[in-house]
């Protein structure tokens, strides 16, 4: 492979960090619904996916003096998003938590004061 397409393939690399950035912080400033959690587990399994890919296609195209820096950052990289999967399953948790909570506790009727 050529140094363009390696040059491609760091490009697009930058580009799903990018990405990464942005969704981690979505994930730790705004509260996090059922419908929205499912919705990030499927984009953390297309994240982790798309990370693998231009992995294997650095791997491929990179000289073998630095592969060892490249699966590092790869494995970051992995880590990171499953912390964020981490995070998003704790929130879901603690919001059903909460609303079961509040649930119980409107149901108890208090005794009329006279």
């Amino acid at each position: 492979m050529s140094g363009d397409e390696l040059k491609d393939f760091l490009t697009k690399k930058r580009v799903l960090k990018a990405q990464l950035t942005k969704f981690r912080e979505k994930i730790d400033f705004e509260k996090i619904d059922k419908s929205e959690g499912d919705l990030i587990v499927d984009k953390r399994k297309e994240l982790w996916k798309m990370f693998e890919d231009v992995f294997d296609a650095i791997y491929t195209a990179c000289d073998e003096t630095v592969i060892d820096s490249y699966i590092e950052e790869q494995e970051s990289i992995l880590e990171n998003i499953d912390e964020i999967y981490l995070t998003v399953v704790h929130k879901f948790k603690t919001s059903n938590c909460s609303s079961s909570k509040t649930e119980v506790s409107d149901s108890v009727k208090m005794p009329k004061l006279s």
